[in-house]
């Protein structure tokens, strides 16, 4: 019996070659579509669930309040003391990370992630080891644990076991002996080193470079400087400790700051890190993957709509079929077993298409995912095991309806031609189309509305002038010393106009706040952010001022003894008259119109800029525009090695750097498009078949027409205006679907575009223009048809 189906689904596809391609070339798309966005989604959902002891594992958060922020560092006697404290504490690591050039012998490696951390970092988190011991470390303060990748990089196929390396720490070297060899940790994991080294190292850098600012910062309860992690006992209950570390923060911080301390699960740090205050680990959005979810169960749904259309329209081709098999004595379970055979057959030759299109696609698509993934993330049983079965359940749900509709015709009315084929069925059919026109309605003013989002990011006025703009970051910390010498290097130099050293240029995404008390009641405090740079910085970023003058225009003394405000902390900070107040006993040089220090999904903050070079960390570099950028560029390299530890400055265009930040949202607009493009090429292949089908049945009528006097534009519109009145109902119900989700979309913004009535009018006439390409063709050749070839049929 199976066999018979085969051959009778075989034999059914054969028939019917541009149906069946048509059928297939969807699916396969719909198919390939959704198994990308299920890699991307299995990789996202996956971070850090490798880790053994995952649901015992927390990083002690640190929430300020009055800023209302969160970092994920903490004070370095936080470990400790919660170790001390409280019982439920199994293990607590604390660690810092630096990128470090290491030397092996006479071979170099740059930019090596290193993380100085606790060896119990080794107990709290899966770090299995491929060669060497963790046995002793605990006691050593000169090991070296390195991953897999990086020791077949430095010593080949030797034994890394014993040998010295010497790493670089923040300015100061130190021989290391490498202890043991870690298998590569997953690209899934928030924690990622190449190399793991004692903690004694950053404790040292620590006490050398903030003993300066705090008196012991190892002990400080007020330095947040390294994150830490606690496994907790296996019968503890986190939300009990959680509650018991508010009286704890009230211990031992400050009364001032009120900071409070929170645990994370590791297993949410990806998704909850984004809007951390100086974050350490890698975010992702698990708003993108319930919408790129969506989309994949969309363009699917599309495609087996198609499915389902082509088949319920073909349904007149095989009433004979199907009348003959009931009297021969088939059942209505019979027929509906042979009709999903045929279904789940034509989803099954959709599969290695599938596949293929993953294979060919996978890399530019991850590039836009913003996410590396590889092709052997599907070269596994697991995964083809995966899409067998979405592959199969595409197949049985799209054939189930055309299964139960078609075994459902009564013989003898199929006999004596008593079955309509149209009526309600006709119905049915328009309400699939005008399923997939909502949708892909919908997607067009979705990608209408980001495309529009993004391009206002690009396009926005940030209060300066980001044209012929450089930055140069180095990674001498104590330029500022020389800082002057530097620019008078460089000016000198005709095709240079301004240079400006400052602590952190906008755009970086960083930044130090602080607080004031608020005038109109001393009991609350006013955050802003404060900004050092030097007295050329106002000038150098074409910044305007509405009121006062620059630190340029001033003498040194009066820069360094006043500051300058934006627009938004004279409002906050309520100043009436600037020349007679004092902001944190500072009088006020000038105000200048706001300007976005970060990316403009946050309000612009109220800003204190004051004259100080005493941390430089990048420098601004204005060039003519006339001039040779590439050359310039060349020539600032060289001057700035004796003023960067011997190294050329590592430079970006400031236009660059501020599209930088809004990375994730291009590469979000172009996958939308894609996915849009995906779901309205799958659409077409289905109104193109429609297409087919409604002017096959009418080639008499269409005859007869034409015989009567009807023109091909009157042919063409007859054909034509059921599709369009589809698109105009399809336009009516996504519309205000598609505006709530993108309403709720832009909220993520402080600065947005709107979704109005050109976003709807384009989509509908975007709309409008595919479907008339789509059935243009055949409209056109049955309008041009010779009336007497239709009329003589039959």
């Amino acid at each position: 019996m199976i066999s018979n189906y085969l051959k009778a689904a075989f034999r059914n596809l054969w028939m019917h070659k541009g149906y069946s391609f048509i059928n297939i070339a969807g699916l396969s798309i719909g198919l390939a579509s959704s198994f990308i966005i299920m890699l991307y989604s299995l990789n996202e959902l996956g971070y850090d669930r490798f880790n053994t002891n995952l649901d015992r594992i927390f990083l002690v958060t640190t929430e300020n309040p009055d800023l209302k922020w969160t970092e994920p560092s903490t004070p370095f006697v936080l470990g400790p003391a919660l170790k001390d404290q409280f019982p439920q504490v199994e293990q607590f690591a604390r660690w810092m990370k630096s990128f470090c050039p290491f030397k092996y012998k006479d071979r170099s490696f740059d930019n090596v992630a290193c993380i100085s951390s606790d060896t119990s970092i080794f107990k709290i988190l899966t770090l299995p080891l491929k060669e060497g011991s963790l046995r002793n470390i605990s006691a050593e303060r000169n090991f070296a644990v390195i991953s897999s990748e990086m020791a077949q990089k430095v010593f080949g196929d030797r034994d890394p076991i014993g040998e010295i390396i010497t790493v670089n720490w923040r300015g100061e070297s130190y021989d290391l002996k490498v202890s043991a060899v870690m298998l590569d940790i997953p690209r899934t994991s928030t924690f990622r080193a190449d190399l793991i080294v004692p903690l004694s190292i950053g404790e040292k850098w620590m006490s050398t470079n903030w003993s300066k600012f705090v008196k012991d910062p190892l002990e400080s309860w007020n330095l947040k400087i390294a994150p830490t992690y606690v496994l907790l006992t296996p019968s503890s209950v986190a939300s009990d400790l959680e509650n018991q570390l508010a009286s704890f923060s009230n211990a031992h911080t400050d009364a001032n700051i009120k900071s409070r301390f929170h645990l994370l699960p590791l297993k949410e740090i990806y998704f909850r890190s984004s809007g951390f205050v100086n974050n350490r680990f890698p975010a992702g959005d698990i708003t993108n993957v319930y919408v790129y979810s969506t989309i994949a169960i969309l363009i699917l749904l599309v495609a087996c709509i198609n499915f389902v259309i082509l088949s319920t329209g073909r349904a007149s081709v095989r009433t004979k079929e199907i009348a003959v098999r009931k009297v021969i004595g088939a059942t209505r379970f019979d027929l509906m077993k042979q009709v999903m055979m045929e279904s789940v057959m034509v989803s099954l030759l959709s599969l290695p298409v599938a596949l293929l299109l993953v294979e060919l696609f996978l890399p530019s698509l991850s590039r836009l995912l913003g996410r590396a993934l590889p092709a052997s993330s599907f070269h596994n049983l697991n995964s083809l095991f995966l899409f067998a079965g979405v592959t199969l359940v595409a197949g049985i749900l799209a054939g189930s309806y055309v299964s139960f509709y078609l075994s459902g015709f009564r013989p003898m009315d199929i006999l004596r031609n008593k079955l309509s084929t149209g009526g309600s069925k006709a119905t049915l059919r328009k309400i699939m189309i005008a399923i997939q026109m909502v949708i892909f309605v919908g997607l067009i003013t979705a990608s209408i509305t980001i495309y529009q989002q993004v391009r206002y990011f690009h396009n926005k006025d940030m209060g300066f002038d980001k044209e012929d703009l450089l930055v140069f970051s180095t990674e001498n910390r104590n330029l500022g010393q020389t800082l002057e010498t530097f620019k008078a290097e460089l000016k000198s130099d005709p095709s240079i106009t301004d240079v400006s050293g400052t602590y952190l240029l906008p755009g970086s995404g960083g930044g130090g706040f602080s607080m004031v008390p608020d005038k109109s009641d001393p009991t609350k405090k006013i955050s802003y952010q404060g900004v050092s740079v030097d007295r050329d910085f106002i000038e150098t970023m074409k910044m305007k001022l509405v009121y006062g003058k620059s630190f340029a225009q001033s003498t040194l003394e009066e820069s360094k003894s006043a500051v300058i405000l934006n627009e938004s902390a004279v409002k906050v900070f309520g100043v009436v008259d600037p020349s007679q107040e004092l902001v944190n006993g500072q009088r006020i040089l000038g105000i200048v119109k706001d300007f976005n220090m970060h990316s403009l999904r946050e309000a612009i903050a109220p800003i204190v800029i004051n004259c100080s070079t005493e941390f430089v960390m990048e420098i601004a570099v204005r060039v003519r525009h006339s001039s040779d950028v590439s050359k310039t560029v060349s020539l600032i390299e060289s001057k700035s090695k004796p003023f960067n530890n011997g190294k050329p400055m590592e430079y970006q265009f400031f236009d660059d750097r501020l599209d930088d930040l809004y990375g994730n949202d291009y590469r979000f607009a172009e996958m939308i498009g894609c996915f849009t493009a995906l779901a309205i090429v799958i659409a077409c292949l289905g109104l193109f078949g429609v297409s087919l089908f409604v002017i096959q049945t009418r080639v008499k009528e269409i005859g007869i027409r034409k015989v009567m006097g009807a023109s091909v534009g009157t042919i063409f519109y007859l054909v034509a205006k059921e599709f369009i009145a589809l698109i105009l109902i399809a336009t009516i119900v996504s519309t205000p679907i598609t505006i709530y989700f993108m309403n709720g979309w832009l909220q993520h913004y402080a600065y947005k575009v709107s979704v109005d009535a050109f976003v709807v009018i384009f989509a509908l006439l975007a709309a409008v223009c595919i479907v008339l390409v789509t059935i243009g063709y055949q409209a056109i050749k049955a309008a041009t048809a010779n009336p007497v070839e239709a009329l003589r049929y039959e």
